[in-house]
């Protein structure tokens, strides 16, 4: 069986699980607390970042080589358009919100949201045991933010490029489907798929596998005013709705 080493709340293991579950196929998820995380995937893997997938022998390490693997190996219900050209311009758009645009968008999330430290511990441990939630609130003011702000380089400047970007994302979204569904051809695709998963810090959608505490804190309700009425949010709720069936993680 198929394994995944994840976040429960992070877009790139959110791109893997999606492309696994249009697919239709069994998987196991070893589910990490971010910080704590380093401490598991380090010594076996040699990386402190996710996801990671193994599939018998196989093992990856990075976000779309996954996508490549599992288009190839498994091609039933498949991500990738048919004409030649449509696949190119596809994985071009997968490309560019997976290694650009998701950084960024990322980044200037969590600058709105990690003020809010006990909210953001909540939201990460719900698949864990009480005691391990209770330590983890108790443990990420003080050492796992800190690291998170080092590791992202998370400051208000480089927070408002991070604006800048994500609107940049939106705009691209709301300018390729202005006449039609979907960013390339007439079927849901992996362009489709990575875009709305970087994006879904924009909108979160209720479809998404993970249900976030409520009430949200004053950040991600301001983080998410900025974007309510941007037409290209309105599309990643609507492919949200159509194509991601909830799963619990």
């Amino acid at each position: 069986m198929i394994e995944l080493w994840a976040f429960n709340f992070s877009m790139y293991p959110e791109i893997v699980r999606w492309a696994l579950e249009h697919k239709g196929l069994d998987y196991s998820t070893h589910t990490l607390l971010p910080g704590p995380h380093v401490m598991q995937l380090l010594p076996r893997y040699g990386q402190r970042t996710v996801p990671v997938m193994k599939d018998g022998d196989q093992l990856f390490k990075q976000t779309l080589p996954m996508l490549e693997y599992l288009e190839s190996q498994y091609p039933q219900h498949p991500l990738l358009p048919e004409s030649p050209q449509q696949r190119e311009q596809a994985w071009a758009i997968a490309r560019r919100f997976a290694d650009k645009d998701g950084p960024w968008v990322r980044l200037a999330a969590f600058h709105d949201l990690l003020p809010h430290a006990s909210y953001m511990a909540r939201l990460w441990s719900q698949p864990f045991p009480t005691w391990a939630r209770v330590a983890y609130v108790a443990s990420f003011p003080v050492l796992v933010r800190p690291a998170m702000r080092a590791t992202m380089g998370i400051t208000a400047a480089r927070a408002q490029h991070g604006v800048d970007i994500t609107r940049a994302a939106l705009d691209f979204i709301a300018e390729q489907t202005r006449d039609r569904d979907y960013l390339v051809g007439e079927r849901f695709s992996i362009a489709d798929l990575v875009a709305a998963s970087v994006l879904f810090l924009t909108d979160f959608a209720p479809e998404y596998p993970v249900t976030p505490p409520q009430p949200y804190p004053a950040g991600l309700r301001r983080w998410l005013k900025r974007w309510d009425s941007h037409p290209g949010t309105a599309w990643v709720h609507r492919m949200y709705g159509l194509h991601r069936n909830r799963a619990a993680v």
